[in-house]
């Protein structure tokens, strides 16, 4: 008896424990889904305030357009944006400002010391990705991301426009060093770790190139024509794995045509796939300076036109005045990217050290440049070394 009433006290306890731990996970959760309803209302408030001119001005390169504002991004052609990407008051009354990014992927694409300013801001050379990728530790990379996202959020970004994580099917591919892998799997798994890494700093992470973007020769006009099985388990598998295990706030898609579609026009694959089917919750951004229609843009679902032109700000103005494009998709495209700066880092209260921990971020670097080094034998002398020389 004394027995019984033991194992039942023991049930109880474990049971109140249960239900204890239950209504705390039920409580965040639904705290988390109350922080996302807030932000959203936030977002739609401040959408039916502003102006037409004011929602093509930010959805077209960012504020490149709002008037007296200077332009915000620019690319010269060879892949380097060189304008100063700090953030800038885009629409005072509303407190809206542009998203300063930067460029990746093995650490800050940033100068040193930009005109005006005092001390220099070093940043981290972290290893590739394909290095990252050949130590098969998740854990590493997550610790680079985290210092990565750490240099990010102390030198005020917003945004890194990493990782990149296409995958390796073209040897001629001159940007394959920044993608992890041949494998979807691998692939996918790395580049969780390391958006996870750089989020957990409150900054966002931006997967690229989506998608079945695997070479650079004509890069901005070729169609890569694939099976529905081949994209499944090949091209969007690591896009996917990615989405699902570290959430990113951004996803930029590529240049290229992919079975006659432009990536960026396709509402089949934006819509579609990745918000309804892989719960996407981010902003899809546009490789900078892509081809293509801005009105079909947006009809697919694309929140940031990158990094703007005054031809794609003029379409969308002459499409919502012919009434081929509703303003209602515009408000709702536009939403994604002010739901993006109302939880940037700055939005949040954070008040910037520019004194990121350079050498810790070093040691880290250095282990993962080590664990990624792969030694080859040389069995039957396959590799031109001979003992001696």
């Amino acid at each position: 008896m004394n027995s019984f009433k033991s194992k039942r006290a023991t049930a109880m306890c474990v049971a109140a424990l249960f239900a204890i731990m239950t209504g705390a996970t039920l409580f965040a959760q639904q705290n988390n889904n109350s922080g996302k309803k807030n932000v959203e209302k936030r977002a739609r408030e401040l959408v039916s305030q502003m102006t037409l001119e004011e929602k093509l001005g930010v959805i077209v390169g960012d504020g490149r357009f709002m008037p007296r504002i200077d332009a915000n991004t620019v690319e010269d052609g060879k892949g380097m944006i060189l304008t100063d990407q700090r953030s800038k008051l885009l629409i005072p009354r509303l407190g809206l400002r542009s998203t300063a990014m930067s460029d990746g992927p093995a650490g800050l694409n940033r100068e040193a010391r930009k005109e005006g300013q005092i001390n220099y801001h070093y940043t981290t050379a972290f290893p590739t990705a394909t290095c990252l990728a050949a130590t098969w530790n998740t854990g590493l990379v997550q610790q680079v991301g985290s210092a990565f996202g750490n240099e990010a959020l102390e030198y005020d970004f917003d945004l890194v426009l990493a990782p990149g994580l296409n995958l390796h099917r073209n040897p001629k591919d001159g940007r394959a060093f920044e993608y992890y892998s041949e494998d979807p799997l691998l692939t996918g798994k790395m580049a969780a770790a390391m958006v996870n890494g750089m989020q957990s700093r409150g900054i966002g992470a931006t997967l690229k190139h989506f998608g079945a973007h695997n070479q650079q020769s004509n890069r901005r006009y070729y169609n890569a024509v694939v099976s529905q099985r081949a994209l499944r388990e090949i091209y969007l598998r690591g896009f996917e794995i990615a989405v699902k295990e570290s959430h990113p706030k951004s996803i930029m898609t590529s240049y290229n045509r992919m079975n006659g579609f432009y990536t960026a026009e396709n509402p089949e694959l934006l819509k579609t796939v990745v918000r309804r089917e892989w719960g996407f919750d981010g902003f899809f951004i546009t490789d900078f300076d892509g081809r293509g229609s801005a009105e079909a843009k947006l009809r697919a679902g694309m929140n940031l036109l990158m990094s703007g032109n005054q031809q794609e700000f003029n379409e969308l103005k002459t499409a919502l005045k012919r009434k081929t494009l509703d303003e209602s998709t515009l408000d709702d495209d536009l939403i994604y990217l002010i739901k993006f700066k109302l939880n940037s880092p700055r939005s949040n209260g954070h008040i910037l050290n520019s004194k990121p921990d350079l050498q810790a971020h070093a040691k880290i670097a250095r282990q993962a440049a080590a664990e990624g080094m792969v030694l080859l034998k040389n069995e039957d002398d396959a590799l031109p070394i001979r003992a001696g020389k």
